[in-house]
């Protein structure tokens, strides 16, 4: 048997291959796992420094919700087509916001703050810490502190509704973060 032999050179280069595929694949399989292991661990620390304190502040906290429909009838909501029709100017509007119009039915939410909610000890934790602070729980933040500044601007129920907001996330990502390190 030659060394020019094409079974030899075949054999030779898929044997080259294959462990080059094990190496490869090797890499792969380690790096993925260091990388899951720094996502844990980037995790644990949010979790622990963050979304615990922050869950162990709204403890005492609690919310009572209330939905209503504006527009339960469908000839209300006909109505409220028409005043879209009349209103706009091009057909293609008109369409559009009946159809919006017909399809909506004026859902709102009245929000009660039972207790008094921790905005100050909230945003002073979130001052503690902001590089674990997620962009989500840093904008409802600053939606609160802006309603708050402003009293004259917006009334007091668009002030409990963000609460309320930040409330359902940080429980929301408490026991997301819960599941997976308790």
């Amino acid at each position: 048997m030659e060394l020019t032999d094409f079974n030899s050179i075949m054999s030779i280069f898929a044997a080259i291959v294959t462990i080059a595929g094990g190496l490869y694949g090797f890499y792969k399989w380690s790096f993925n796992k260091g990388r899951r292991s720094a996502v844990d661990s980037a995790e644990k620390v949010v979790f622990e420094q963050l979304y615990s304190p922050l869950r162990s502040l709204l403890v005492n906290t609690r919310f009572s919700t209330f939905s209503s429909i504006s527009y339960p009838y469908l000839s209300q909501r006909v109505a409220n087509a028409w005043k879209e029709v009349i209103t706009r100017k091009h057909l293609k509007g008109k369409i559009r916001c009946a159809l919006a119009a017909m399809r909506n039915k004026g859902e709102s939410m009245t929000v009660e703050c039972d207790t008094g909610f921790p905005q100050v000890a909230i945003t002073e934790l979130v001052q503690k810490v902001p590089h674990l602070v997620d962009s989500e729980l840093m904008d409802k933040l600053h939606e609160v502190e802006v309603k708050r500044s402003c009293p004259w601007e917006f009334d007091e129920q668009d002030l409990l509704q963000a609460q309320y907001r930040i409330n359902c996330h940080i429980v929301q990502r408490y026991e997301g973060l819960a599941k997976k390190f308790t």
